[in-house]
């Protein structure tokens, strides 16, 4: 019985090979593996086309800054949504390609940093980088991106700030102006055979 078994598994692994090698002399397979290739290119540009930033802020005042750098850039706020740490404005550019903002709160690895806000910026189906920077960088202003402390967070909100002022340069300049920079010593003279 169990050589019976065997026989018929043998059988039916040969006409699965038969069967890859006529695919293979028709073309399909090479259609396939183009297939499956062509749906990997367009997952990779999708997975590129978004763009993302951090900033040192809290949701809402990244939320407000997103509402103001796209007021200075004319682009209109078509819908938004927020709940809790998270929040979604959609807007278009002037050509009408569609452009979606993802924000995402949360609290940074750095204590002194607090909360920190993830904005990922996707313009149309397969992204513009150009335009995605454009519009991170125009948030930018209105935020501090994450590694720029404030100067308030190194101290106490109550401590002035003190500036001391720079030394007057030892020269017989006038105070208004620095000492002019120093010379080059003079090139040698080429030497002659």
């Amino acid at each position: 019985m169990r050589g019976i078994c065997l026989k018929t598994h043998f059988v039916r692994s040969l006409y699965l090979v038969a069967a890859a090698f006529a695919l293979a002399n028709t073309g399909c397979l090479v259609v396939a593996a183009g297939a499956a290739a062509g749906g990997a290119a367009a997952g990779y540009a999708y997975y590129r086309g978004k763009v993302c930033e951090a900033y040192t802020a809290s949701i809402d005042d990244t939320f407000q800054a997103v509402h103001t750098a796209l007021g200075e850039m004319g682009m209109p706020i078509l819908s938004e949504e927020r709940e809790g740490a998270k929040a979604f404005i959609e807007s278009q550019t002037a050509n009408g390609e569609h452009v979606r903002l993802h924000l995402h709160a949360q609290a940074s690895k750095i204590p002194a940093e607090g909360e920190v806000t993830r904005l990922c910026v996707r313009v149309a189906t397969f992204g513009d980088e150009l335009v995605s920077a454009r519009i991170l960088a125009q948030v930018g202003f209105h935020l501090a991106p994450v590694g720029a402390v404030a100067p308030t967070a190194a101290r106490p909100a109550s401590s002035p700030v003190i500036q001391a002022a720079a030394p007057a340069p030892a020269t017989s300049a006038s105070p208004s102006q620095t000492a002019p920079p120093p010379l080059l010593p003079p090139e040698p003279e080429p030497v002659r055979k």
